[in-house]
């Protein structure tokens, strides 16, 4: 289970650049 979240954590970083990427541009 904790190496599952872990490895869910990785993926997530990538994510929220790419909507801070997006969010940035329309600010």
């Amino acid at each position: 289970g904790t190496n599952n979240q872990q490895r869910k954590k990785e993926p997530a970083p990538a994510e929220e650049q790419r909507t801070s990427t997006s969010r940035g541009s329309k600010k």
